[in-house]
């Protein structure tokens, strides 16, 4: 009788079961035993729970002690589906002051698929090569909820894993694309490949953990070591290194010799001994890597230099002294994997309680020290990483660790009590210090504000223009460069891209090495001719300084210009009598223009294979040559040519959304969507494909399945 009354009745609640994923067993949510206003959960397993239960306890008090209130959420997780949901549901309830998460045992790890978008460098054939090693690990699932996803398939087969279950799900074509996550996460896990009691390792672990929140260990000195071929090598790359983080750290600018580095080379024989001997000195609070790494194992040296590796069980064995430690390498920090370097770190003998690590490719240049001054105001690690999120980011560890501050103010769980509060940060801009607080400038605490007021919507790219002009800091220059960067990439606005093109001469004519690297590095993807004459005359200067790694972006990036704008600004410029800069320009574009045509050729060459046509194709995404725009449009919509390659095409006019000339990509989507001589598939795909990103559809409208 209810049947023939009420069907839809009966529809819709079996497709809102086949919707939901199923809860999972013996859920239970502990709620915190304090009340200061800032709210975290700790995340587990049950069978874990029941093991180390005393340990979690004694870290819930130590927590509630050092001002966070912990919930404990605990139960026997089939799939990340269940946890999240329940994560969910106590962050959706404390949504003003919720800080954090820590997935603590046998949490499930995501591998997130169709979301190279949001990705540096890591830019792979995902139908190519199997889902293990063409998924990037990401914790984001569990901490950015503004994400959708998609669940494809479970794993246990996957070379390295050692037999734990790998979840993977692609992110959806209609989900946000870009990175901003609600809090921030860190995952104590025990490697599962390397023997031992599982149960008892995480426990001292948590008992470590919970005596530094009641003892907060005070700074001590910060080891920077860079491997051999890192930053090229170049001198001025890695003094540019340390210029920043003394600009950013007032604690490092005023006492020189609390910063030690130790460097490598391609033409030293290395003694890796000399860094394992420094991991074990008493000196360093912080050890930050820049350099070279695989599966399993550290690549400090040049490759058949002596001992050029450090393998994990060197660095799991070893009484490392630091407490925070940041490594810069590519698949150091493989949370998928039985064995690697952080879960090595995290559990060697001694002091180590945080690491912050890459899943997949890392990126050299990259401005990994981007906030980390606040961390010596006392800031916890956890709000230091969600301020700058990266999908392949993880923090293994305890998230909610910080150093006693070193100055006469804690910066510690303000970005979620001032979360709002837009005096407060206006006052950290104008005077790198919280209000009422004396003492040295802190410009990474600036930046966080500049990061702050412009998610607030308090802060116009026009501002920062302007303010631009007033600073002498080379890092807050870099936040604002930066800031004016993501306002353009998140929207279209001609206002917005005259203000970064200023922004852009503004950083390509700075003193700081390191400012004018990123600049460049960045500009790629911009691409406009009127920044041709900013990057010849930048190029002059490089060439002056002998800075290497900047004139190698500088030339990468007039590679990317037409070369007929470049001939003429060459020929009008006050430096063409210059024979020295005017080769170094002549080579940089043929260099561009030689990449270019070997693109093209490959790519349009129906003799060629077509494994490798699509390779070329997917190489758009790191290669967006802004006058082939008209062409990757056309080839789309042909139909005479492989699918697969019109689909990597239209994936890849995502990657111009920062683009001078992505109004062109716009419009040209639009009219293939149009077009009803383009096929349904072809354009349902590119119209739901996600790195075409928040740019389209915003401006696009989607079509019906």
């Amino acid at each position: 009788m209810l049947m023939k009354r009420f069907p839809f009745l009966i529809l819709t609640v079996a497709l809102l079961l086949a919707a939901t994923p199923l809860s999972a067993q013996n859920v239970s949510i502990e709620e915190p035993v304090s009340d200061n206003g800032v709210k975290f959960a700790i995340v587990i397993d049950g069978k874990t729970f029941s093991n180390v239960k005393d340990q979690v306890y004694s870290y819930r008090d130590a927590l509630s002690k050092d001002g966070l209130d912990a919930y404990i959420i605990s139960g026997d997780w089939e799939n990340p589906d269940q946890v999240r949901e329940e994560i969910r549901k106590v962050y959706l309830a404390n949504q003003k002051n919720f800080e954090g998460i820590v997935l603590v045992g046998d949490i499930p790890v995501v591998m997130v698929r169709n979301a190279q978008n949001m990705t540096r460098r890591f830019k792979m054939n995902e139908n190519q090569f199997e889902k293990g090693r063409s998924s990037v690990p990401s914790d984001r699932f569990y901490d950015d909820l503004g994400l959708e996803f998609e669940f494809i398939s479970k794993s246990k087969r996957v070379s390295g894993a050692d037999g734990r279950e790998l979840f993977f799900y692609n992110l959806k074509p209609e989900s946000r694309q870009y990175l901003a996550p609600d809090f921030y996460s860190g995952r104590i896990m025990y490697p599962a490949g390397i023997g031992g009691d599982k149960y008892k390792a995480i426990g001292d672990f948590l008992a470590k953990a919970a005596a530094a929140h009641l003892n907060p260990p005070k700074m001590r000195d910060m080891l920077l070591s860079r491997g051999a071929l890192s930053e090229g090598e170049d001198p001025q790359a890695r003094s540019g290194v340390v210029e920043m983080l003394r600009d950013q750290i007032p604690f490092l600018e005023e006492y020189p010799q609390r910063l030690f580095t130790l460097d490598f080379s391609k033409d030293y024989e290395p003694v890796t001994d000399n860094l394992l001997m420094s991991l074990k000195n008493k000196r360093f609070s912080i050890f930050y890597y820049r350099g070279h790494g695989n599966f399993g194992e550290m690549q400090p040296g040049a490759a058949g230099k002596g001992k050029w590796k450090i393998p994990e069980e060197d660095i799991r064995n070893l009484p490392v002294q630091m407490n925070y430690i940041i490594l810069n390498s590519c698949f150091n920090g493989t949370i998928h994997r039985g064995k690697d370097i952080a879960g090595a770190f995290l559990f060697s003998k001694r002091n180590v309680l945080a690491v912050q690590a890459v899943s997949i490719n890392s990126w050299q240049d990259e401005w990994m020290s981007r906030y980390m001054g606040i961390i010596y105001g006392g800031a916890r690690v956890g709000e230091y990483h969600r301020l700058f999120p990266l999908l392949e980011r993880n923090i293994i560890g305890d998230p909610t660790f910080h150093f006693a501050s070193c100055y006469d103010y804690d910066l510690k769980d303000q970005t979620v009590l001032k979360a709002e509060d837009e005096p407060y940060w206006t006052a950290c801009l104008e005077r790198g210090l919280p209000p009422q607080a004396e003492g040295s400038r802190n410009n990474s605490l600036s930046c966080v504000a500049v990061n702050r007021l412009q998610a607030m919507g308090k802060l116009s790219s026009s501002e920062i223009v302007q303010r631009s002009l007033k600073t002498i800091s080379p890092s807050v220059s870099l936040e604002y460069i930066m800031q004016v960067y993501e306002m353009f990439g998140r929207g279209y606005s001609p206002e917005v891209s005259e203000d970064l093109l200023n922004m852009f001469r503004f950083g390509l004519q700075s003193n700081a090495e390191f400012v004018v690297r990123h600049t460049a590095v960045i500009e790629l993807f911009y691409s406009n001719p009127l920044l041709c004459q900013a990057l010849i005359e930048t190029m002059n200067t490089n060439i002056k300084l002998r800075r290497a790694r900047c004139r190698q972006f500088t030339g990468e990036a007039l590679g990317l210009m037409p070369p007929q704008i470049v001939d003429s600004v060459l020929a009008t410029s006050p430096t063409r009598q210059n024979a020295k800069l005017c080769s170094e320009v002549k080579k940089a574009m043929e260099a561009g223009q030689k990449h270019k045509r070997t693109e093209l050729m490959i790519l349009t060459d129906t003799h060629t294979e077509t494994a490798r046509r699509v390779l070329h194709a997917i190489a758009v995404k790191n290669w967006p040559y802004p006058d082939q725009i008209q062409l990757y449009l056309q080839m789309i919509a042909n139909s005479s040519l492989n699918t697969e390659i019109r689909l990597h095409l239209a994936d890849g006019l995502g990657y111009f959304d920062y683009s001078y000339k992505k109004g062109e990509v716009i419009d040209g989507v639009r009219k293939l969507l149009e077009d009803p001589s383009v096929e349904a598939t072809m354009r349902n795909s590119m119209n739901r494909k996600s790195s075409l990103r928040d740019m389209l559809k915003k401006t696009l409208g989607r079509l019906e399945d």
